[in-house]
């Protein structure tokens, strides 16, 4: 794989961002080489940091202070991918897996990875998100309240949820939340893994939390500023684009090779588009013109048996396109092209005042 040369890229003019990342499995692994190149180009003041699944675990290691270095190191020594799939077992004995599914409604626990993010997150004295709180004057619902937050799916209630703020609807103190517990709602891809019970104190119910991507698995506007009002500092978003191994500038490109043979296929597919195809029919082009997009060819999302060398591939794919990304990026024009303009609501109002003042004129 050829080399990155960083030295033709252009320097961050001040280090503040936000950033969001996408969901996509195993697929993240991509998000740290970007993020490599973000950071070697002056990037490494992440204000705000949101994601999805494996976006918020990403997200989630940024906000406790990890670099792009030390996560590469967690996801090539550290991590065994295979111990995701911790079915459960009775007596010694795995359960089939669609009685599984059908008493848990998923096939594996998910234990291994919630106490993985615990230990890894704890490394960094992170807990809860009370360690996170980044602008206390906010309310506890706002996402800019905390350094953090994470998408999760409250199909009971049928609403997204925007983690730890939304946890206030279930009778809890945000503040209170634990991030591993957040970042485990929010990766549990329906069927694949167990959904998270989650009970509201107020009154007798309980709700079943699933992956964030059900909603949105690409929210990148969560942290924009109203329209007419400029951003102080960027917001990239870090996206995966699958069925191919070139870095794009067309949003739309999706390539279809995956072969729908029976069930298994037919299922895999459903999720799949279930969980990507909702934020790519509405991606605007404000928000892809701030999107590093990461091509990630034929890899399987929930492929846990990645071999060495589709995390190279996987990792080298980031650094590209982040490479692409950066050569063209200015703060300056985003914000002359895309947040300078007047909210609609207000242009609308000057348009009716302008329409009566011109019938006052003519009485």
């Amino acid at each position: 794989m050829a080399a990155i040369d960083l030295a033709q890229l252009p320097r961050a003019p001040r280090p503040e961002a936000d950033a969001v990342f996408e969901g996509g499995g195993v697929l993240g692994i991509a998000f740290v080489g970007a993020l490599e190149v973000a950071e070697s180009l002056g990037y490494t003041a992440w204000q705000h940091v949101a994601g999805t699944s494996a976006g918020a675990i990403v997200a989630a290691c940024l906000a406790a202070g990890y670099h792009a270095a030390e996560l590469k190191d967690i996801l090539y020594n550290q991590v065994k991918f295979t111990a995701f799939m911790d079915e459960r077992r009775v007596a010694g004995i795995p359960i089939f897996g669609a009685i599984n599914v059908l008493w848990n409604m998923g096939l594996y626990r998910g234990d291994y990875a919630y106490h993985l993010f615990q230990d890894i997150l704890g490394r960094k004295n992170m807990h809860t998100f009370g360690d996170l709180i980044y602008d206390a004057s906010e309310p506890p619902s706002h996402p800019r309240r905390y350094k953090l937050n994470v998408v999760a799916s409250d199909v009971s209630c049928g609403r997204m949820l925007v983690l730890p703020g939304a946890v206030a609807g279930y009778g809890m103190n945000p503040d209170y939340l634990e991030v591993a517990r957040a970042i485990r709602m929010s990766m549990s891809i329906p069927f694949f893994f167990e959904p998270v019970r989650v009970d509201h104190l107020d009154k007798k119910e309980t709700s079943i939390v699933v992956d964030g991507g059900l909603l949105s698995n690409y929210p990148v506007d969560l942290f924009d500023v109203p329209p007419g009002q400029v951003p102080r500092w960027p917001t990239f978003g870090f996206r995966l684009i699958t069925g191919t191994t070139t870095v794009t500038t067309d949003p739309w490109h999706q390539i279809c090779d995956a072969p729908i043979r029976g069930d298994i296929d037919l299922a895999r597919a459903l999720i799949h588009t279930m969980l990507v195809a909702h934020d790519q029919q509405y991606l605007t082009d404000h928000q892809f013109v701030r999107s590093i997009t990461i091509p990630t060819g034929a890899i399987d999302a929930h492929n846990f048996a990645l071999s060495k060398d589709d995390q190279d591939l996987l990792y080298h794919n980031g650094q590209i396109a982040a490479e692409v990304f950066f050569k063209t990026w200015n703060f300056q024009t985003y914000v002359q092209t895309f947040r300078t303009q007047l909210p609609v609501e207000k242009t609308l109002a000057d348009l009716a005042g302008a329409a009566r003042h011109a019938r006052l004129m003519k009485q």
